[in-house]
């Protein structure tokens, strides 16, 4: 594989508490940023990135090479989702490319690529390999084995204390095996941080070698076998985790067409091997329980378990009546929404609902637990990984506080469920929300009584906090649904988890 397909996302920033990782060398990036724009070079070209491809594409041979194909195919597919830019490189010239270069190992590679996606460039490149074949070219010795499911064949989870988890799985396809290796940093909230292959035929020895190795530095590594639906969920929590830890990335970075640097690791980059492991765990069973990573370890928050969310069928809405507490009259709002909504979404739904502007901290309290934004809060799950039906069924209640100054207080209750709703909506409701930052509920019920005051000192000065001429340009009784629907109807909803949300 050529140095092309070693292009890196940045190191996220680490713990200042880093575990000790006992035999793997790790696959990552350099502490030391070398992208484009830090070097202040300019990056490389997609054209001469797609001539690098197809000549790695060239190098592919029969007949033991169907892993190879799958690095480079992975290589592609990683940069192609990462930017939407180099998808349609792929699609217009890079799949044309290998189409006409008719050889094994370009067919190969659209072989492979083929695996990676069930719309958009996957059949494309399944297409162009099948003109290949018709206008003469063999296929591969191997193209039976690559259609072929990967089977999972065992799995383990090695953990030191609170410091470390090593997941690996042993995938079997034909004859070809592969063993991933992925290390979770239970320090920095569980993400997944490297990613190797182990060789397959000697797993259980090089077990027993991490184990010896991490006795010689006083770790107690404990060995536990998983099924494979507890091995997907502990993997894509991890990788999720990660993922959600990135600010962005670039589709690639400085990549070198020259020698490979003499301090590279050996293996693909972590990307690569995690669109490949993605794929192989995307046929195995899912769990029936949903753990939530709290991202609060190093405050002592422990890991919660919920009720497994609906994965098939048509997802029903839930209609919710959100009510201000302890306002008088009361201020409420009563909204649609799926009921497989995330608990971040939710937040946002609520914000439009009551026109605050987010510019404050805010937590859910359920049975389950406390969510919020773990990067932000102490001690809370991530509301991103908890759908709205796992934590509140109907008649159900949960409670949304926003902004802990003020300390704006909604009673969620989900009155009942209804048909599939396409968005969320605001069907109902009574009386504005109250200005943001005026000092909680009762701050507000002063607030009125000031401007319904001319002779008030503090008359004027609350016009002008507010910016307003005339007082009764804050309608307490306004309240207007169809915007707050037009509003919310502009809320866009993330890819799914195991889609890389972004």
């Amino acid at each position: 594989m050529s140095p092309v397909s070693r292009g890196r996302k940045p190191k996220k920033k680490k713990s200042t508490a880093s575990p000790r990782h006992p035999v793997l060398v790790p696959v990552g990036t350099p502490d030391a940023c070398d992208c484009p724009a830090c070097l202040g070079e300019e990056p490389i070209s997609y054209d001469t990135l797609a001539d690098a491809l197809l000549a790695d594409a060239a190098t592919i041979e029969e007949p033991d090479d169907a892993f190879a194909a799958e690095l480079l195919a992975s290589t592609m597919h990683m940069l192609g989702e990462s930017d939407d830019e180099f998808d349609k490189v792929l699609l217009d010239d890079i799949i044309p490319s290998l189409e006409a270069g008719a050889t094994v190992g370009a067919q190969a590679v659209l072989l492979a690529l083929g695996t990676m996606t069930a719309e958009g460039v996957g059949p494309a490149a399944s297409t162009a390999a099948d003109r290949q074949v018709a206008a003469g070219v063999p296929r591969p010795g191997w193209v039976t084995e690559l259609g072929q499911t990967p089977r999972l064949d065992a799995c383990w989870q090695l953990t030191a204390a609170d410091d470390m988890a090593i997941v690996i799985g042993k995938f079997l396809r034909g004859e070809l095996s592969q063993t991933f290796v992925l290390i979770n940093d239970l320090v920095n909230e569980g993400a997944a941080e490297d990613l190797a292959l182990m060789d397959s035929q000697d797993v259980d020895e090089g077990i027993e070698k991490m184990r010896a190795a991490a006795r010689a530095d006083g770790i107690d590594l404990i060995v536990e076998s998983l099924d494979p639906a507890e091995y997907r969920r502990r993997v894509e929590t991890a990788l999720d985790i990660r993922a959600d830890q990135e600010l962005g990335y670039p589709a690639f970075e400085q990549i070198s067409l020259d020698d490979e640097p003499e301090d590279e690791p050996d293996g693909p980059p972590f990307e690569v091997l995690e669109t490949l492991l993605r794929t192989r765990i995307s046929t195995l069973p899912v769990s029936e329980r949903a753990a939530v990573e709290t991202r609060g370890r190093r405050s002592g928050a422990e890991i919660g378990v919920l009720p497994s969310a609906p994965d098939q069928g048509p997802v029903p809405g839930y209609q919710l009546k959100v009510t201000l507490k302890d306002s008088k009259p009361p201020i409420w709002r009563r909204l649609q929404v799926p009921s497989d909504l995330s608990l971040a979404e939710l937040h946002h739904v609520i914000q439009i609902g009551f026109g605050w502007d987010d510019s404050h901290l805010h937590a859910f309290e359920t049975r389950h637990g406390r969510f919020g934004q773990p990067g932000f809060l102490d001690g809370v799950g991530d509301e991103r990984r908890v759908a709205l039906s796992q934590v509140a069924a109907p008649k159900g209640k949960i409670s949304y506080t926003y902004d802990f100054g003020d300390d704006w207080e909604h009673d969620v209750l989900v009155e009942k469920t209804t048909d599939p709703v396409p968005a969320a909506a605001c069907i109902g409701g009574r009386r504005a929300a109250p200005p943001q930052d005026c000092g909680g509920i009762w701050g507000y019920v002063f607030l009125l009584d000031v401007l319904a005051d001319p002779d008030h000192p503090d008359h004027d000065d609350q016009l002008e906090w507010l910016g307003l001429d005339d007082p009764k340009d804050l309608d307490p009784d306004a309240f207007d649904p169809e915007g707050i629907t037009q509003r919310l109807a502009e809320l866009r909803r993330p890819r799914p988890a195991g889609g890389r949300r972004r």
